[in-house]
Parts: C-alpha cells; structure tokens; sequence
C-alpha cells in the first residue's frame, strides 16, 4: 500500500515517499508549495502561485491560515480553515494516484482543536490519514535532554525533549515574531540596499524586483553554506553578496531568538541540554548554529531538509491499535523498530 508523510509548515509544505532521499515534485518542479492563498471575486488560488503574487497584490493574499488553524475570518468570504482546505485539496491533487495512506508532520505547538480540524479536512478530501506527529519527536541521537528548534512563515518554535525508553515532547512554546518572514524582510532590506550603494538601482522600487529578491533568498543561503560570497543580479543589476552580510542583517532577531531559547530553558528549570537540533532552514542561517553554541551550550546538529524524511524511518513507531483511529503522536521509542509508545490521543473531527 503506497503510503505518502506531509510535512505541514507553511514556509513550504513538502510531500515524502518512504524510501525517498528528498520530498516529491510539487507545484511541477519545487519541491515544496508555501503556505499561500490569493483570494479575489473571481478565484482562489493556492500554494506557488498565490505565493508569486504576494507583493502584486498584497491585500489578496494571505498567508496566516495554517499557523491560526482554525474557524477565524481570514479573506472575504472565507475562514483560516477553509483556505487551508483549500491548499490541502491542491497538495493532494498532486500527489501519485494509488495513496493508501498519510501521515502529517505538524508544528508542536498545534492546539488540540486546530489537531480535530485538520482531522476534519482529510475526512472531507477522502485523504486517507494514518497518524499525526509532532516534528520534534522525529530526531535521532542519544541524550537526556534536547531542544528542537523551527521555523515557520510566523514563528520560532521551540520544543523541549526528554529521553529515556522513549522519546517525549515535555513543552512547546513559540515567538510569533521571529518567523521566516521576519528574517526575510531584514535580509531583503539590506540586500536592497546594497544594490543602491553598489549600483543605485533600487530593487524595492518595483514589486516585480521585490519579489524576486524574496524568492532568490534560501538559494542565496544554500550557496553561502559552500562559498564566503555569491552574486545576485536583479533586473540587469549585479552585486557581490558576503556571507558576514546576511549574518548581520538578522544578528538582532537571532539574538532574540536564543534570548527567547535560554527563557523558555529557564522556565522549565534546565539548566543544560545535551543537544540542539536546528531545522534546516535555521541551518542555512550563517552564524546562528555558532551562536546557538555560545548562548545556550550542548551539541548544535541541523537536520535535513523535512522531518518527513525522518518519519519514513520509523513509520513502524507510530501504527495505530485501531485502523479506524487516527493518533497524535508526541513521543516514540528510542530507535528505529519498536513498541508504539502507549495510548497517544486520538484526535478528534472538528
């Protein structure tokens, strides 16, 4: 039976087949479909194409509608939930005919009753859900405590994990200012001026070049994994970007994050942690594994590219007692074939 694990964060909703080294095609060649919608009289579109006009036709465009789950006006005519169906609806049309089973990777922080909508969806698409895990709970290695780190279009995430026979999500808490878009506007401002100091054409002019500033950004920061420089050119104009550059751009926000980080530790009364996992877009952050190593101390790792990957891996972890029950899962046992850890929730169908 053919089974398909999406990873549900909004920056880029991915799609994993067991057995896949990275996430299925989406949107025809990416890799992932943003949690968009563009929402007008006469469509509503979804996903890459909503997420192209962002900056075109910003009062048409919404992008909150999976980190605020729920029955909330969002668009006219629509509510949070409905847009998120409706993107849902245009993730499944794409996946390979023949699925028998999905399994969804969600935020930590999802809420019991956002947990019973997204249950809801699936029922109404016929998508056949197997379980739902919490992202965190998907890292490898031996320690007794660790603290996982993400990032959404909106937030910092950060779960709090312990380790004995299994391992469990004891907190989770988030910094809705601190999410990829906040780092995203930084890093477009200074790229922005920089093209003016360098070339006195102003990207932020036009909303095309805006756009494809946002856009050229996570590739900028995978080639300044590799290289100390790389160039972008934008409308004919070319600059030299350094990696320190887009370190400091973002250095107050990051140091608000592990500020946030060592409270969060604080009030749980952790004095240490054994491990740091930073998604992979917080990896891509030039300096910030460092910094997360100065501030806070332990073992920093960056995972790969989806915590679906590391799903396919255990799926064994996670079968349900009762195939008509769909489970969320905050914790798993050690390893990589085991007894399900006992009596996760069932969700309920809002």
């Amino acid at each position: 039976m053919s089974e398909r694990i999406v990873d549900l964060n909004d920056v880029g909703i991915r799609v994993v087949q067991p057995g896949a080294d990275r996430p299925l095609a989406l949107e025809g060649v990416e890799d992932e479909s943003p949690g968009y919608a563009l929402v007008t009289r006469k469509r509503l579109v979804t996903g890459l194409a909503a997420y192209r006009q962002a900056l075109l036709q910003p009062l048409d465009v919404q992008n909150r509608f999976w980190d605020q789950l729920g029955t909330d006006p969002a668009a006219e005519g629509f509510n949070q939930a409905e847009l998120a169906f409706a993107h849902l609806k245009h993730i499944w049309a794409q996946m390979d005919g023949g699925v028998g089973r999905v399994w969804m990777v969600v935020p930590a922080i999802y809420e019991p009753f956002q947990l019973g909508v997204l249950h809801g969806m699936c029922r109404e698409l016929g998508l056949p859900l197997q379980g739902v895990v919490a992202a965190p709970v998907l890292v490898q290695g031996d320690f007794n405590r660790a603290v996982h780190l993400d990032l959404s279009l909106h937030r910092c995430i950060f779960s709090l994990l312990e380790q004995g026979e299994r391992i469990d999500l004891v907190h989770a808490t988030s910094d809705p200012n601190m999410g990829w878009l906040n780092l995203s506007r930084q890093w477009v401002k200074g790229l922005a001026n920089e093209f003016v100091r360098n070339t006195r054409f102003d990207p932020l002019y036009q909303a095309e070049s805006e756009q494809h500033l946002y856009a050229r950004l996570e590739p900028l920061l995978r080639s300044l994994l590799e290289h100390d420089s790389t160039a972008i050119e934008v409308s004919g104009h070319r600059i030299t970007l350094m990696r320190t550059m887009m370190s400091e751009w973002v250095h107050s926000l990051l140091t608000r994050m592990t500020a946030a980080l060592q409270l969060c530790l604080g009030e749980r009364g952790w004095e240490r942690v054994d491990r740091v996992y930073l998604s992979d877009r917080l990896g891509l952050i030039p300096g910030f594994p460092r910094l997360v190593e100065q501030q806070v101390g332990g073992q920093v790792e960056t995972l790969g590219a989806s915590p679906a990957l590391g799903l396919a891996g255990v799926l064994d972890l996670f079968e349900p007692p009762d195939a008509d029950q769909v489970m969320y899962h905050t914790a798993r046992m050690r390893g990589t074939s085991a007894t399900p850890p006992s009596s996760p929730p069932v969700l309920p169908v809002s």
